[in-house]
């Protein structure tokens, strides 16, 4: 019988315990010591996923930037080359047409080169810039080697080298002069090349930098 009244007045000050304003204060004191650690670990998380993100957009702009370097100095090199060439290709001096013939060589293994990087190119163009950048780069309309209004860069170049190659086999013969067609052909070929080239270069660091949008 006196047990009972004894135990609740255990219970009654444990209670009492509980609700004494300095178990409050430490209960208070826990609660925000264990928010304050998870809104802690929260901001960490949350700008150490900002700083990830950060670094890949700057690696890839860095990388895109770098790409677009390579690609202007080598489509600028090649457009010099044949600019050179086509200032030689209207003389009839033998000496000039000698020194068009190399001048074209030297084009044509820039050619190659190009040939062979322009699948590394375009995966670049598209992993580093965008899908519509690297279709702008080469859409395989070559496959069709009769095109005439290409849309690609590298159709670009593919009708205009056509265009060079008509006149250099002619030069190739003693007694052949190119016609004032072909070498009018030759001018407009290389100027859509030009316009091509600053217009693709341009596009693509526009889509790079973010200031324009492309598929």
């Amino acid at each position: 019988m006196t047990e009972k009244p004894h135990k609740l007045m255990k219970d009654n000050g444990a209670w009492t315990l509980m609700n004494s304003p300095l178990s409050r204060l430490l209960i208070g004191i826990v609660l925000i010591a264990v928010v304050g650690t998870m809104l802690v670990h929260w901001y960490q998380d949350r700008n150490l996923e900002k700083q990830r993100q950060f670094e890949v957009m700057k690696r890839r702009l860095d990388e895109g930037q770098n790409f677009l370097e390579e690609l202007s100095e080598v489509t600028n090199l090649r457009m010099a080359q044949l600019r050179h060439v086509e200032a030689l290709l209207g003389s009839q001096d033998k000496e000039s047409r000698q020194e068009a013939l190399k001048a074209w060589g030297e084009a044509s293994a820039s050619r190659q080169r190009w040939n062979v990087k322009l699948g590394i190119y375009q995966n670049k163009a598209m992993r580093l810039i965008s899908p519509g950048t690297g279709t702008k780069l080469n859409n395989y309309e070559t496959d069709n080697v009769a095109i005439t209004n290409p849309a690609s860069l590298h159709g670009h170049f593919f009708v205009c080298n056509r265009a060079f190659a008509e006149v250099i086999r002619c030069l190739r013969e003693p007694d052949c002069q190119p016609s004032e067609a072909e070498l009018k052909e030759v001018h407009e070929r290389l100027d859509q090349l030009d316009n091509a080239v600053d217009s693709f270069i341009d596009e693509a660091s526009s889509v790079l930098l973010g200031s324009k949008k492309t598929e």
